[in-house]
C-alpha cells in the first residue's frame, strides 16, 4: 500500500507535464527527457527503484509516437539483386544462400509459370524479388525469419512477403521441379549412409 502511494505521488507531477504527440515526427533524443527527475540519484532513497521505474516508464509513453509508420529501406534488396548478383556473388550467397548463375536459372525456370501473371493493370512484383524473398525467409531460422525482421530487411510489406512465398512454391510445385531435383534415397544410398553411420 505504501509502495503504491509512493508511485502515486511520483506519478502524478510528472503525468502532468506529459502531452501525447499526435503527429508524426523523428523520435525525440532520450538525452533531453520531457520532464527532470523526480528525485536524486544518490539520495539512497529505498524507494529509489520504484522512482526509477516509474520515471521511465513515463519517459517511454511519452517519446511514443502514435500512428508514426517507419519508412521500410528498399536499397537492400535492389542493392543484392543488381550489384552483388553480378559483381559480389559470395555476399550475395550469404544473404540468399544461393550462387547467382543457380539463382538465375531458377528464374529463368519459373518466370513463365501462370501464377506470375495476371490480368489487371497493375503488375506483380518482378520474379527475381519474389524468388529473393522465398530463399531469404527460408535461408534463416528463429527471429531472423519473422514477417517483421524479413518485412524491414527486405524493404516489403508482410502481405507481400507471404504473398511472394506462395507464389514461388506454387511455381516450383506446378513446373514439375519437385519430383525432377528432390527425390527420395534408394536402398543402396542407405545402406551406404548406414554403414558412414555405425563407422
Amino acid at each position: 500500500m505504501t509502495q503504491m502511494m509512493t508511485a502515486s505521488l511520483i506519478m502524478t507531477p510528472i503525468l502532468a507535464t506529459w502531452t501525447p504527440r499526435t503527429q508524426a515526427a523523428p523520435l525525440p533524443h532520450l538525452l533531453h527527457p520531457p520532464c527532470p527527475l523526480p528525485f536524486s540519484p544518490s539520495s539512497g532513497d529505498i524507494n529509489e527503484p520504484l522512482q526509477f521505474l516509474c520515471y521511465h516508464h513515463t519517459l517511454f509513453r511519452s517519446t511514443c509516437i502514435f500512428g508514426w509508420h517507419l519508412k521500410r529501406p528498399r536499397d537492400t534488396l535492389h542493392t543484392c539483386l543488381h550489384t552483388c548478383l553480378y559483381t559480389m556473388p559470395t555476399l550475395f550467397c550469404t544473404k540468399f544462400h544461393i550462387w547467382p548463375l543457380t539463382f538465375n536459372k531458377l528464374i529463368w525456370k519459373l518466370e513463365l509459370h501462370p501464377v506470375f501473371t495476371n490480368n489487371s493493370n497493375a503488375g506483380q512484383t518482378p520474379v527475381d524479388i519474389q524468388v529473393a524473398v522465398m530463399l531469404y525467409q527460408f535461408g534463416h531460422s528463429g527471429n531472423g525469419v519473422s514477417l517483421q525482421t524479413v518485412s524491414w530487411w527486405l524493404g516489403l510489406g508482410k502481405g507481400t512477403i507471404l504473398q511472394c512465398t506462395c507464389c514461388v512454391i506454387t511455381a516450383i510445385l506446378g513446373t514439375g521441379m519437385l519430383k525432377k531435383y528432390v527425390c527420395m534415397p534408394t536402398a543402396a544410398e542407405k545402406e551406404h549412409v548406414k554403414e558412414w553411420v555405425e563407422k
